[in-house]
């Protein structure tokens, strides 16, 4: 990495901090006119300025096409590019530019990131596996809800895919606690899916600490 490429990882980091500060901060109802307007000035500034480091960073590319495809590339063009729609307030997706912020790691000469994502690719069957079960799951969990409390809750569960909602909630372990069963079938059904839901989150635990051990052993 020479000087100026390094130069220019130090300023991405800049920019990301003070863009999510001014994103963060132009979102309080207290704020005086005034201050929105210097926070909107800011904040159109910083976009202006990701839209050129990400033009420079393309010219400065030993290879321009790996760059724009790479995982880099991607964020930095997202770090700009939805401001310019006009109309839509484009904050959430503004927030990946948190991600520029693992360029820290290859300013310190760490390569975890580049592990962990390996590590992730190296489990890719195991995870469709996963997600293959999971989306099953959620499924048969809705579709059985919708059986058992439609006609107890019309307006809760009225269709299969209102019955997603629950489902996912439940099976995540996160329970909201905003739709739940009354029937004694639906009660007994969601205690099922609660549980299974356990082994499910524990499924995904285990396969990254699984992928990441073995990129680690790889690495030594």
């Amino acid at each position: 990495m020479n000087r100026l490429e390094r130069a220019l990882d130090w300023i991405s980091v800049i920019l990301v901090l003070v863009g999510i500060t001014v994103d963060t901060t132009s979102t309080m109802r207290s704020l005086e006119p005034a201050w929105k307007n210097t926070l909107s000035g800011l904040a159109t500034a910083v976009t202006g300025a990701f839209a050129a480091e990400y033009v420079l960073r393309i010219v400065l590319a030993r290879d321009r096409r790996r760059y724009v495809m790479s995982f880099y590339g991607v964020v930095d063009l997202l770090a700009w590019l939805p401001t310019l729609i006009v109309g839509v307030d484009s904050r959430a997706v503004r927030a990946v530019r948190l991600l520029r912020l693992l360029r820290l790691l290859k300013l310190a000469r760490i390569d975890a990131e580049n592990r962990f994502f390996k590590a992730l690719w190296s489990m890719k069957e195991h995870w469709l596996v996963f997600i293959m079960t999971t989306v099953v799951v959620v499924y048969v969990a809705s579709t059985c809800l919708y059986t058992l409390e439609h006609e107890a809750q019309p307006e809760t569960f009225g269709s299969i895919p209102d019955c997603m909602w629950w489902a996912v909630v439940t099976i995540t372990t996160v329970g909201y606690g905003d739709t739940y069963p009354v029937t004694p079938g639906g009660r007994l059904l969601g205690s099922v899916f609660a549980l299974m839901g356990i082994g499910i989150v524990g499924m995904a635990g285990g396969i990254t600490a699984t992928a990441l051990v073995g990129s680690e052993r790889k690495g030594r």
